[in-house]
């Protein structure tokens, strides 16, 4: 059933139903939709908070920390090695993963890279990666490198040079 379908079918019940009711109407018809919306796995780099990760796997994203696979200290190229062998992603606040990935001249994995948001709370980090990837999705499936900031995206096509 389509999202916008399931919007409506709850708009309805609003209608005839006590508010009180609501919620298990709304549970109801969202218990038959497929939440994930997106196929990007995406996992955070040490630098960005574990409870970015939660957030958007909240939201229905496939999303882990470098501290969930035991990476929580590992170098940049052990990251980058880990996410292309799984299909994941990176998402960091470091400049040093698309530089790795440019002398590399690699197509994979996928890498972006938050920038001014070092002064935000993990809610707006997560609000702009939750806002972002299903636009993203198309360029990271193929390869990119995105600079992704609270008012700008760059999108950059693997491998560089």
């Amino acid at each position: 059933m389509p999202l916008g379908s399931a919007r409506e079918h709850s708009r309805l019940h609003d209608q005839r139903e006590d508010p009180s009711q609501h919620e298990p109407v709304l549970t109801c018809v969202l218990s038959h939709i497929d939440i994930s919306q997106d196929s990007v796995k995406v996992i955070l780099d040490a630098n960005l908070s574990p409870r970015v990760a939660k957030v958007l796997h909240a939201d229905g994203h496939q999303t882990l920390h470098v501290g969930d696979v035991g990476m929580l200290t590992a170098a940049d190229a052990t990251i980058l090695e880990w996410a292309a062998e799984h299909g994941y992603t990176v998402v960091t606040a470091d400049s040093d993963f698309a530089a790795l990935l440019s002398r590399g001249r690699s197509v994979r994995p996928s890498v972006i890279h938050m920038r001014a948001v070092a002064n935000k709370p993990f809610e707006s980090h997560a609000a702009l990666l939750i806002e972002s990837l299903p636009v993203l999705e198309e360029a990271l499936t193929t390869g990119a490198i995105v600079s992704l900031s609270p008012t700008k995206i760059q999108v950059r096509d693997l491998p560089i040079g």
